[in-house]
């Protein structure tokens, strides 16, 4: 009993060893992401730090649980569907161009990067929805849609499987509790 005992005492070093061993399991898909999901951004020299593994926070540890915090933006997408609105304009800028990515319209023109516009619909005082910018020989090169929302489909693929995060707390747990029975007092 004196065992069981122990390991009741110290159930929160099991839980922060099982959360530790989560931490790493999602830092290492974060990482794999990040090598194998090419970015358009790649093509700039730029590399995406998206999926970065510094986005998955360290675990927070009560005495009956613990919980991992991936700071990533959307990746709730990969349990159900998500579907982004603007918040701070009248619409979503998506990059068409490899050198639009990674900067929005307004970090363009701030910059004085490109001179960005849109091109009114025909007989109509109606702009359209892609901001172009003049290309060196003189031809419209377009940067950005405009769009009022995104919908985006499940990707289980942005995190490791439910099997995977089972197996890596469980083996979290059961390296804490070997070293709790190891302890001699």
């Amino acid at each position: 009993m004196e065992a069981l005992d122990r390991v009741d005492a110290n159930m929160e070093s099991v839980y922060r060893n099982a959360g530790e061993y989560l931490a790493r399991c999602i830092r290492n898909h974060m990482r794999m992401l990040n090598e194998t999901r090419r970015s358009p951004l790649n093509a700039t020299g730029r590399s995406s730090n998206h999926f970065s593994p510094d986005k998955v926070l360290e675990p927070v540890v009560n005495n009956n649980s613990a919980t991992v915090e991936v700071a990533i933006p959307g990746i709730t997408r990969a349990y159900h569907d998500i579907d982004i609105y603007p918040k701070e304009a009248n619409a979503l800028a998506i990059p068409l161009h490899y050198t639009a990515y990674g900067m929005s319209p307004r970090e363009n023109n701030d910059r004085g990067i490109y001179k960005l516009f849109r091109i009114y619909k025909k007989g109509t005082k109606e702009k359209g929805n892609v901001l172009f910018r003049n290309g060196e020989d003189g031809s419209l090169i377009p940067m950005y849609s405009l769009v009022n929302h995104v919908h985006q489909v499940q990707d289980p693929s942005l995190m490791p499987s439910n099997q995977q995060l089972t197996d890596e707390a469980v083996e979290g747990a059961k390296e804490a509790i070997k070293a709790i029975l190891q302890l001699r007092f």
